[in-house]
């Protein structure tokens, strides 16, 4: 059993950090392309194209003023609405595995968890984090 979670772990941090890479790639073409340097494939590629909280964000703009954002590509909405399916169906795996937010949380926690071992989920206090 011990041998399938870690086979899953592998899985799951090859999963995650190659769909980082991919989400900085595209970034720094689009970035690039801005400044006349072009990465071939990658300045062409949207962050919109891949990122289901565009999705999020037009539905907010279409309820609340009745109009899509222009900017923000289609197929984030088509897959905020995949992301929602998934995770009904599965849990938290788009967060878990494909998320680039995610990845970068859990990156962080363990670096907190590093630097703070004693103070780690300790630091503010328990009734300011009640609070907020």
């Amino acid at each position: 059993m011990p041998d399938k979670k870690k086979k899953a772990s592998s899985l799951r941090n090859i999963v995650q950090i190659s769909v980082f890479i991919l989400v900085a790639l595209i970034a720094v073409g689009k970035w690039l392309a801005e400044k006349g340097t072009v990465i071939p494939f990658f300045s062409e590629m949207s962050l919109h194209g891949v990122c289901p909280f565009g999705g999020v964000v037009t539905l907010n703009e279409l309820f609340t003023e009745g109009t899509f954002i222009q900017k923000i590509h289609s197929s984030s909405v088509v897959l905020m609405v995949l992301g929602f399916i998934v995770a009904i169906l599965f849990g938290n795996i788009f967060c878990g595995y494909i998320c680039p937010f995610g990845t970068f949380q859990e990156w962080i926690g363990a670096l907190g968890r590093k630097l703070f071992p004693k103070k780690y989920n300790h630091i503010v206090p328990e009734k300011l984090d009640r609070a907020l």
